[in-house]
């Protein structure tokens, strides 16, 4: 699996965690968000480990679709 596929059930705004951030459970939610996009093959966007291509790369647009979806 790609992480650069989107599912259908991604959607625009897929709701990846059902806990607001809030100063007092940040840990608790940073857990729960990166479990979601890791379920989504999409928690190398967050950690760094799928990096921006360079805009030669023919991945590059692809890149970048997911990377928007993830920080909308």
């Amino acid at each position: 699996n790609s992480p650069f596929t989107i599912h259908p059930a991604d959607g625009l705004s897929p709701l990846l965690s059902t806990r607001y951030l809030s100063g007092e459970n940040f840990l608790t939610w940073r857990c729960s968000i990166l479990l979601a996009l890791s379920i989504k093959n999409k928690a190398g966007f967050i950690d760094g480990s799928i990096p921006e291509p360079l805009l030669t790369d023919p991945t590059y647009f692809a890149w970048r679709r997911c990377n928007d979806l993830i920080i909308s």
